[in-house]
């Protein structure tokens, strides 16, 4: 009973899942929506009363920009390598569920799918900081 239910949570928690900007609503300001530019992005999913922004971008080391999405919903201003973004509860509960996060902060790649512009596939794990 121990290994199905281990089995069950590893495959779970290991699936990668889709995101899509036109059913997901999320906010650069108080009135502009994000609208994905990149092919790729790390998603970072933190929260700004929590952590210290600066100290995590020191220790992510990728190439490609970052979306940070605050779960304190705090509004930053954006960098050539970061796209600040926020968005009702409603939406950011959505997220953490679909994505299974459970600790934040965390981050993974998603990456843009052929068919559809708005929509990306998650193409790595969950790495948790």
């Amino acid at each position: 009973m121990i290994a199905i239910t281990f089995a069950y949570y590893n495959a779970k928690f290991s699936q990668f899942h889709f995101i899509d900007f036109n059913k997901v609503i999320l906010y650069e300001s108080k009135s502009d929506i994000f609208v994905p530019k990149e092919k790729r992005y790390l998603c970072l999913i933190y929260s700004s009363k929590k952590d210290d922004i600066n100290r995590l971008f020191k220790r992510i080391s990728v190439d490609e920009p970052i979306l940070a999405i605050d779960l304190a919903q705090e509004r930053f201003k954006n960098s050539k390598r970061v796209r600040f973004v926020t968005g009702g509860m409603n939406t950011l509960l959505k997220l953490v569920h679909q994505f299974n996060v459970v600790q934040i902060p965390v981050a993974f790649s998603i990456e843009q799918t052929p068919q559809n512009a708005t929509k990306y596939k998650q193409i790595s794990q969950i790495e948790q900081f």
